[in-house]
């Protein structure tokens, strides 16, 4: 289950993602933190699975999250899109 952050500031939702182990929704991206995996997942509307980032160091992840976030918001599409 993941929490809907389509409300959120980028800087709630790095903060739900890299400290609370939380996964969230932003404009229909699924994002999760994978600690385990080193990875920062997403998930596009259409079920195609991606990668944004490594979790280390975490300042790069960060920049690289908050980068995403915002083109998701601005209307971009990551992964195949019918």
């Amino acid at each position: 289950m993941s929490i809907d952050a389509d409300n959120m500031s980028e800087e709630e939702i790095w903060k739900m993602l890299a400290v609370d182990g939380e996964s969230v929704d932003v404009e229909g991206y699924f994002i999760c933190f994978d600690e385990h995996d080193g990875i920062v997942w997403y998930t596009n509307c259409y079920g195609v699975d991606g990668a944004i980032t490594n979790t280390e160091p975490r300042d790069e992840a960060k920049k690289a999250v908050l980068s995403f976030i915002k083109n998701v918001r601005a209307g971009r599409d990551y992964g195949p899109i019918p």
